[in-house]
């Protein structure tokens, strides 16, 4: 599927809306910079692919490569063991810092909301959480308040256009420059559909040439 062979692989691949959020995420991915972050926006705009390559790529080179899981925790599903999980796999590594990464914050319930606050100033400094929410008043001030806070606004056509042309002259598939911007903004800035559309012009095309 498009998603699995065309989603952002590095920070590099990835694609901000503005490059105060691009410079100061780059910092963190490149372990330059250590904290919590927090990002939000509205749907599709790769706020998960984007905190699961900052949790990665953080990491020391050396061992970047190897098959190191990064700690998910998807909070749509929470599980009342998963803190701690979380705390024995930290315990158990030797990295000065390390991150653990919460998907859609915003589902946990003021309890457990609280419960990763105090996870965050039990470890506060030598291991951290990228957290991501579509709505970033679900989320407890006082855990804005331990995070690094980025916004993650929905792209533009000119941000998309290109990564578009390149998807379809890997598929070997010429479109009008304005049919492909008709195509983007129909999906209104979520990165996720429009690769979504992509596919569905490339299936509709190979249909065609069969």
């Amino acid at each position: 599927m498009f998603k699995n062979i065309y989603k952002p692989d590095s920070f590099d691949e990835l694609i901000f809306q503005n490059n105060i959020a691009r410079k100061k995420l780059s910092n963190y991915a490149s372990g330059k910079r250590t904290g919590n972050i927090l990002l939000h926006g509205p749907c599709g705009t790769s706020k998960s692919t984007t905190a699961m390559i900052i949790a990665r790529d953080s990491r020391p080179a050396h061992i970047q490569g190897f098959d190191w899981g990064v700690q998910t925790v998807k909070c749509g599903d929470f599980k009342p063991d998963q803190l701690a999980k979380i705390k024995s796999a930290w315990a158990s590594s030797y990295l000065s810092f390390e991150y653990a990464v919460f998907d859609e914050f915003d589902q946990l319930n003021t309890d457990n909301q609280h419960k990763v606050r105090a996870l965050l100033d039990d470890y506060e400094g030598k291991r951290g959480i990228i957290m991501t929410t579509n709505y970033l008043r679900r989320v407890d001030p006082a855990i804005q308040n331990r995070c690094d806070v980025v916004e993650m606004p929905k792209l533009d056509t000119a941000k998309l256009l290109s990564l578009c042309e390149s998807i379809l002259n890997a598929e070997g598939i010429t479109m009008a420059t304005e049919d492909i911007e008709g195509a983007i903004e129909h999906e209104d800035g979520s990165f996720r559909n429009v690769l979504r559309q992509l596919e569905f012009i490339v299936q509709e095309s190979n249909a065609k040439a069969a």
